[in-house]
Order: structure tokens, then C-alpha cells, then sequence
């Protein structure tokens, strides 16, 4: 009787403790960019449009309230009145879940934690003010919260609110009024999105 209840609780546990995979798309929002010339008195601020956020995520569920997961998102955002010119983050983070179980199928969440962003912006206004790239990988972290939807014990679906923070860059170089190689810093970015997601358990 004793093994038997043994295994059962075992059995019980390790049902709860599952490795999870995740995916979302949706649209994310970016405040103002703006580029201060170091060596000089150049500056521009860049409006950006709303644009697309894909964000992939795996990790494991070490209790039904708790998991630790990591998640590589990649977002867009086009420089506004400015051609083909683009701002990309590509965030890697390392994130920490609490959710509130209960007795329905809807599951209230919160999380958040650090990482690493490798950003990139691109300006290709040719013969205009401030043209030019900059790129680099710098610290960030994030919050989000959310709400799933249980269709079965393994598949899921929801709606995530995604806050991460970018801080300003160290110093690199850029293009300003033709006059190539200044050195430049990028004011910190803040993201907000608002995706639909997709999660299965295995």
C-alpha cells in the first residue's frame, strides 16, 4: 500500500512538471529613438510606426503556479517619414512565470526577468540629416502579464502585455550630414506589445 501511494504522488508530481513551449505574434509599439552626436552638436529623434513582434519560448514547469523559461523574440518598427529605414530588437531573455491556478480554464499570469537585446537601427534617407546604422547588443529586462485559455492539460492559448526596457548605448559611430565616423550615443527604447499566443506542454 505504501509503494502504491509512493508512485502515485511521484506519478502526480512529475505530471505537473513539464517541459513547455510557447510561440506569439503581435504588434508592438516603441517610444521615441533619439541620437545625440558625442563630439559635436548634431541630434535627431525618430518617431517610430507600430510593427510586428514574433517572440519563440521554451522552458520547463517545475510546479503548476511556477516555471523558468527563456524566450528569442524579434521586433520591427519603421522609422517614420523616413523610406526604407527600419529600428530591430532581437531580445533573449531568461524569464521567470507565477501563475493562479484554478478550478476554470482560464489562468491569470505574471512574469518577467533579464537578458541580452541586439539592436539595430537603420536610417537610408540618402543626402538627409542624421543617415546612417548603428547596431550593437546591450542589458535589458521585461514585464509582462497575461491570460490563458486551457483547451486540454498540454495546449493552451492567450493574450500576453509585454514591457521590456532597453537602457541608452555606449558610444559607436554614424553618419551625420555625410560626415562619416561620429561618434554617437542611442537614448534606452521601452516596448509595449500585445500578442496572441500559443503554449503546449510535453
Amino acid at each position: 500500500m505504501g509503494g502504491i501511494m509512493f508512485l502515485s504522488i511521484v506519478a502526480a508530481y512529475a505530471e505537473e512538471r513539464r517541459f513547455y513551449f510557447g510561440a506569439d505574434l503581435g504588434v508592438a509599439a516603441v517610444n521615441d529613438v533619439q541620437l545625440d552626436e558625442i563630439d559635436g552638436t548634431g541630434q535627431y529623434t525618430a518617431k517610430l510606426d507600430a510593427g510586428p513582434r514574433l517572440s519563440l519560448s521554451s522552458g520547463y514547469n517545475f510546479y503548476e503556479w511556477f516555471s523558468a523559461r527563456v524566450e528569442l523574440s524579434v521586433i520591427q518598427n519603421k522609422i517614420q517619414s523616413s523610406g526604407d529605414s527600419y529600428y530591430w530588437q532581437v531580445p533573449f531573455l531568461a524569464n521567470f512565470e507565477f501563475r493562479l491556478p484554478n478550478k476554470s480554464r482560464f489562468v491569470p499570469l505574471i512574469g518577467g526577468g533579464p537578458g541580452a537585446v541586439y539592436r539595430n537601427f537603420y536610417r537610408n534617407d540618402v543626402g538627409q540629416f542624421a543617415r546612417g546604422h548603428l547596431s550593437e547588443v546591450t542589458f535589458a529586462w521585461q514585464v509582462y502579464g497575461g491570460l490563458r485559455y486551457r483547451i486540454s492539460d498540454r495546449c493552451s492559448v492567450g493574450v500576453l502585455y509585454r514591457y521590456p526596457d532597453l537602457p541608452s548605448s555606449g558610444e559607436s559611430e554614424f553618419e551625420w550630414n555625410s560626415d562619416l565616423g561620429q561618434t554617437t550615443r542611442v537614448t534606452g527604447t521601452r516596448t509595449q506589445s500585445v500578442s496572441v499566443s500559443f503554449g503546449m506542454k510535453f
